[in-house]
């Protein structure tokens, strides 16, 4: 059976939290055959993107990069 998700914390004045922008760092080009069951090695340009996160108490910056 599946547990049930844990709750958020109730708000507060003085919570941090992280600002969050998605940024398009590049382009990959997939093979088609291993995403589509029976399709021709042909190629499909799709996004990479990263994300430019800002902490608001702390006031750091970070770039998180998923290729």
């Amino acid at each position: 059976m599946a547990q049930p998700s844990p709750s958020l914390p109730k708000p507060n004045p003085n919570q941090p939290y992280m600002q969050i922008s998605a940024l398009q760092a590049t382009t990959i080009h997939l093979p088609n055959d291993l995403i589509i069951q029976g399709n021709t090695r042909t190629y499909t340009a799709c996004p990479s993107l990263s994300f430019y996160l800002k902490h608001s108490h702390s006031d750091r910056h970070f770039i998180f990069d998923l290729g």
